[in-house]
């Protein structure tokens, strides 16, 4: 994939996937040992590469989830507790909370990727990264802001929810001691190995 453009590049890893022989539904939610076992690179190549990624607050990335895909139609607690999208090797929906532990460990508990960053640091492991790939360092934009413009749509859906349930600022606001048990469990890899703590 080095020496392909980007446009060459984005329908591999963007495309929609029907195959379930060569992956997930997306492939840009591939996890880190499905790049070699569904053959888009060769061992070789997968160890040359430096490889990066970015984690986040666990129960932020749900919240962030759920506000962006399922608050008009049910409610937090409802969604934690019976609504999360059930495990699956191909799905799209499942991918978008599964574990990140999942994403960069092998069944092994081997580390695939040569750097973890977290969102909480964007900028600052944003430019760690740079300086391991030669690249200028470069500021990052703010583009994918919940405050930034929406359409009417999306105006209409927050409008539909804020009938139905309080408006929380802070994810720690969705949880309660039920919510935040399951969520804890399903997420414990994440938590522990990569230092989250809730409220922090």
């Amino acid at each position: 994939l080095h020496d392909l453009s980007w446009d060459d590049r984005a329908p591999l890893i963007l495309k929609y996937n029907p195959n379930k022989e060569k992956g997930p539904e997306k492939l840009a939610h591939l996890f880190a040992n499905e790049y070699v076992r569904y053959q888009y690179i060769d061992q070789q190549q997968f160890n040359h590469y430096f490889k990066f990624t970015f984690v986040r607050n666990p129960w932020a990335r749900l919240v962030s989830e759920y506000r962006y895909n399922y608050q008009t139609r049910i409610s937090f607690r409802n969604f934690v507790l019976g609504g999360l999208p059930t495990k699956s090797d191909y799905t799209d929906a499942y991918r978008h909370i599964a574990p990140q532990y999942d994403f960069l460990y092998d069944k092994s508990g081997n580390l695939l990727v040569d750097f973890i960053g977290k969102f909480e640091n964007l900028q600052k492991d944003f430019d760690y990264i740079c300086s391991k790939i030669n690249v200028s360092e470069s500021k990052l934009p703010h583009i994918n802001s919940s405050n930034n413009s929406v359409t009417i749509k999306e105006e209409i859906k927050k409008l539909l929810s804020l009938t139905r349930q309080k408006k929380h600022h802070h994810y720690t606001g969705y949880y309660d001691e039920d919510t935040l048990a399951v969520v804890n469990k399903i997420y414990a890899k994440d938590i522990s190995e990569f230092g989250y703590v809730f409220g922090e």
